[in-house]
Parts: C-alpha cells; sequence; structure tokens
C-alpha cells in the first residue's frame, strides 16, 4: 500500500516541477542548470523532466498542473528571482492539489 506520503513525493511534486521546468525552458529560456539552481534540485532531474523521462501518471498531472495555470504562477516566481523558501512553498501548495486529484 502507498502512503499519502509517499504520494505527494513520487507523483504529485515531479508533477509541478515537470510542468514548471518546462515552461521556465519554453518561456524564459533558461537553462537546465539554472532551472536546476532555482528549483533546488539537480541538473539530471531537469533534464529527465524536460526529455519527458518520468512516468505516465507524473506527465497526467503535469498536463493538469498546467491546463489550471500553476505552472505559470510558479514560473514567475522563479524567473523574478525569489528565493527558494518561496518557490518551494508555492511547490508544495500545487502538490497539494495535484495529490487531491490522485485521492
Amino acid at each position: 500500500m502507498v502512503s499519502e506520503c509517499d504520494r505527494m513525493i513520487r507523483t504529485a511534486i515531479p508533477a509541478v516541477r515537470v510542468a514548471v521546468a518546462r515552461l521556465l525552458k519554453r518561456k524564459y529560456n533558461m537553462g537546465q542548470q539554472e532551472i536546476a539552481d532555482r528549483l533546488g534540485i539537480t541538473q539530471a532531474s531537469v533534464n529527465k523532466y524536460i526529455n519527458g523521462d518520468y512516468s505516465d501518471r507524473i506527465g497526467r498531472n503535469a498536463a493538469w498542473v498546467s491546463s489550471v495555470g500553476l505552472d505559470s504562477k510558479i514560473a514567475k516566481l522563479v524567473a523574478s528571482g525569489r528565493g527558494a523558501d518561496t518557490v518551494n512553498r508555492s511547490i508544495d501548495l500545487a502538490a497539494s492539489s495535484v495529490y487531491t486529484r490522485l485521492r
């Protein structure tokens, strides 16, 4: 049985990060290392997110995050240079919305 915490960590948070990383690359023309630094994750993770190396479930949830505009709100925070704490709180809040969909 998968715990609620595992669902957040394995699906919801990565789905938000996928949507945000892809938007930062496309709209703000940021490089992978810059995205990684600003999101507090590795460049290898950003590479996987941008190139589609994730599960179908994460992909479906990332598409939903984009469809409701959560990615653009977070991407604006990242692009404006907001601190990691602010960005990560926003990612956590967005992931909570994704998690609610998973239940």
